[in-house]
């Protein structure tokens, strides 16, 4: 039988929802008669056993190839069975290339973190009382009450103050997560060593850190089953997560007896059974620890937020920042030097972005000498009325954002975007405020003095480099807004950076909720 004919019958049994694995054999001993021609084999129902002269037959050792082809046919039913019940429909197709690799190293950390709950929940039950006479029901019932109580409130005042860094800072949460249930977990194994009257508020401690993972990881898990589903299938993605989650919890639960059996057989000699629960408890946390930097480090997300925009603009940041630089050496505007154009096209796509997680966490702390949304006092400390009469009303007239050099604190740069502002205002006030920053540190590494005058000049001549590539996005007299171009031939806007693969349809730059305006005779 030709290697076609084999297509054409493979192709035939996808059409009719068969399972391959029992027919391929069948048809494979199917033996031509009376000069059958092979648009007639093509034609043979696969049901029948003899029809239009052609006939299935089985070779001489038929015994054997039967059992054969039913172990064929119980491997092939319980492997669809497993890939319709944990893999997502269409895999690998519908999913990011990572995904099975990261549901893997997740499924890692979920077994150790069940593992070592098994043995943190023994000692929480001890520090409790579990076991000692001079323990009471009611006295437990009340410490776990207040315990969690007190715990969901601390996650309520966590909640206010991460929740909007959650979409900006995915990956650092996702760690952050896991890092801080190990957390709370370590404080329950310490509660059964303190002393009877400071159980309560290692306990309490423990359950504050086990909510804010929770809090963490639920915010997290929507962005990534979004970057993971190509197809907008995020709803089958949650669905196959369940139930991975499921198999790696009835493992957990049989590993976790076992466990628990062993340490219960040593609990004769009470200093070895706490060293081995120790033991066991820190293998299993360093593996947990691994296995989520591991999955975090394999997420390529397409979404911009400050540490990604960094290393994805930086072709266009050096371009702008050495024209900027030749303008201000030369005290006016150069005209287009090619050399030090802006290479768009070098524009990083976000599969080649591998940013530091430590460097983008250190931004939810420290502004790293930009803050984005700054307080209008704060962007106008120390300036004189002129000052701020030139930069809202002179150079920023026709722009929806602001920026501000604080030179009495060196290189602290404030942005503020106006009521109205977009996401291509988003981008150009972000990058403007780089290329500002990198001009401001090299003239201060030159020795050079950073005073008002030199402000003025910095953010006239970076401005008109920005100005020039993305120009300027206003409302007009009716209210719509319109784009302003700059040089047509080299004009940067979020349409470049999501021909490179980027989802701009929302930058998480990390601006504040603050907003401003210009009136005639107020701000």
């Amino acid at each position: 039988m030709s290697s076609f004919i084999l297509r054409e019958f493979e192709e035939r049994l996808k059409d009719e929802n068969r399972s391959s694995s029992y027919f391929v054999k069948e048809y494979l001993v199917i033996e031509k008669q009376n000069n059958a021609s092979d648009e007639q084999l093509l034609q043979l129902p696969l049901t029948n056993q003899k029809h239009a002269g052609l006939t299935r037959k089985l070779p001489d050792r038929s015994v054997r190839f039967i059992v054969v082809t039913n172990v064929s046919i119980c491997v092939s039913f319980f492997r669809r069975i497993a890939l319709d019940l944990f893999l997502p429909l269409d895999f690998p197709e519908s999913v990011g290339p990572s995904y099975l690799e990261y549901q893997l190293y997740d499924s890692i950390q979920g077994l150790s973190s069940y593992l070592r709950g098994v043995i943190s929940t023994s000692a929480v039950l001890t520090a409790a009382g579990v076991g000692s006479s001079e323990a009471s029901a009611y006295g437990a019932a009340m410490t776990w009450a207040l315990r969690d109580g007190i715990g969901m409130v601390g996650g309520l005042v966590f909640s206010y103050v991460a929740s909007p860094h959650f979409d900006s800072h995915v990956k650092e949460f996702r760690l952050f997560a896991d890092i801080i249930n190990d957390v709370g977990l370590t404080l329950d194994m310490i509660a059964p060593l303190v002393e009877q009257n400071r159980v309560m508020f290692v306990t309490i401690l423990a359950t504050m850190c086990k909510v804010m993972c929770g809090m963490s990881a639920g915010a997290t898990k929507a962005s990534i089953t979004a970057h993971f589903a190509l197809r907008g299938n995020m709803a089958d993605l949650n669905a196959k997560e369940s139930t991975q989650e499921s198999l790696v919890t009835i493992l957990g639960m049989v590993l976790g007896v076992a466990l628990a059996n062993k340490l219960r057989a040593e609990e004769k000699e009470s200093i070895f059974s706490i060293f081995i629960s120790w033991f066991v408890f820190l293998l299993l946390t360093v593996l947990h620890v691994w296995a989520n930097y591991k999955g975090v480090k394999l997420l390529h997300l397409n979404t911009l937020n400050r540490a990604r925009g960094e290393v994805a603009l930086q072709p266009v940041l050096i371009g702008l920042s050495k024209q900027s630089m030749s303008d201000f050496d030369s005290n006016h505007q150069s005209d287009v030097d090619k050399k030090n154009c802006p290479k768009f096209t070098l524009i990083a796509a976000p599969t080649e972005i591998s940013e530091s997680i430590l460097s983008s966490a250190k931004n939810l702390f420290l502004s790293g000498g930009i803050l984005l949304g700054s307080p209008l006092e704060k962007a106008f400390r120390g300036k004189s009325a002129q000052d701020i009469q030139y930069i809202l009303k002179d150079l920023y007239k026709k722009d929806n954002y602001f920026l501000s050099l604080d030179y009495k604190r060196r290189d602290e740069i404030h942005v503020l975007l106006r009521h109205g502002a977009t996401e291509n205002d988003k981008l150009k006030a972000f990058l403007h405020a780089q290329v500002l920053q990198n001009c401001a540190k090299k003239i201060l590494k030159r020795g050079g003095t950073l005073d008002a005058n030199l402000e003025k000049s910095l953010l006239s001549i970076t401005h008109t480099r920005v100005t020039d590539i993305m120009g300027r996005e206003v409302n007009d007299s009716s209210g719509n807004q319109n784009t302003h171009k700059g040089n047509e031939e080299h004009y940067f806007c979020l349409e470049t950076l999501s021909k490179q693969g980027w989802d701009c349809t929302k930058l998480y730059f990390g601006f504040s909720r603050l907003r401003f305006d210009v009136h005639d005779k107020t701000l």
